[in-house]
């Protein structure tokens, strides 16, 4: 995939584990391994909040969905987080990679802010 076609740098986080106070495994973003990559982050769908029914109303958008395209053989799973300047994501499934005729071409992933 040609570099002008992912200008956004994305840094994909892969969690770490650490042992909570009662001594189970949770995931912890603090100690996760991190990589940069270039991607594309692309919205995908957004919601309206407030009231539109009156005039003059303030409407305030917020992004639901986002796709991330990657390069083919990035490393990334229903488990990690996207950190860029748009914010913070989580993974939401599994990333796809899609494929030319010959090859992987790119990787597709769904992602939603983590608030």
């Amino acid at each position: 995939m040609r570099a002008e076609l992912l200008p956004d740098v994305v840094t994909i986080v892969h969690p770490g584990l650490s042992v909570d106070r009662y001594g189970n495994e949770t995931e912890s973003w603090g100690s996760g391994a991190r990589e940069t990559v270039n991607g594309r982050l692309v919205p995908r769908a957004s919601g309206v909040q407030g009231n539109g029914e009156s005039f003059g109303a303030k409407r305030e958008y917020t992004e639901a969905s986002w796709a991330l395209i990657l390069p083919p053989g990035t490393a990334i799973d229903s488990r990690c987080r996207v950190e860029t300047d748009a914010g913070t994501f989580k993974v939401q499934g599994h990333p796809v990679t899609r494929r030319t005729m010959s090859r992987p071409h790119h990787i597709t992933a769904t992602l939603s802010a983590v608030v």
